[in-house]
């Protein structure tokens, strides 16, 4: 696409070049078919830059990406919402532990698209839920379940086996 547009901005510049210089036309439409064709140019040059921009980014609306397992969640600093012994989705995603949010159901409170936490022995904090992933958000959904970075809680994640034992941090981040 960038090519193309590219290519059609130095086609408008010549045609109307030609046209100006040997039929009617003049020095106007020289000078309009100059600025369109550089138009087209850049508006190439901003294409192709946001296709590198996305070649870049990690391609995340394909399910494969995510790969979601399920864990059986404990906790001895927090009380983990548990019913009937069900188990909770969790991801890693750019470095970063993602965790159900539903994990939090005994300390979390939704209102339209703010979450707020409030652990045991911790300050409350707010977050912005986003309805994709995108790099450094903390809280985001996929097909209608909410993911939360276990970092932005102050809390780390240690896999057993089946499990994943969450502890406080030391520091939030």
């Amino acid at each position: 696409m960038a090519f193309k547009l590219h290519i059609f901005g130095i086609v408008i510049i010549v045609i109307g070049v030609f046209i100006g210089i040997f039929f009617y036309g003049g020095v106007a439409l020289i000078a309009v078919s100059i600025i369109c064709g550089i138009f087209f140019m850049a508006l190439g040059k901003i294409v192709e830059l946001l296709e590198k921009i996305e070649q870049k980014l990690p391609d995340l609306s394909n399910s494969n990406t995510y790969q979601v397992q399920e864990y059986s969640v404990t906790s001895s600093d927090f009380d983990v919402y548990d019913s009937s012994n069900e188990t909770y989705q969790f991801l890693t995603l750019d470095g970063n532990d993602y965790i159900q949010a539903r994990v939090f159901k005994n300390y979390l409170d939704i209102k339209e698209n703010t979450i707020s936490f409030k652990l045991p022995s911790r300050v409350q904090q707010v977050f912005t839920k986003h309805d994709t992933y995108r790099l450094s958000v903390d809280v985001f959904s996929k097909d209608d379940i909410v993911f939360v970075k276990l970092a932005s809680l102050g809390i780390h994640a240690s896999q057993l086996g089946n499990s994943i034992v969450l502890s406080y941090s030391i520091t939030i981040k």
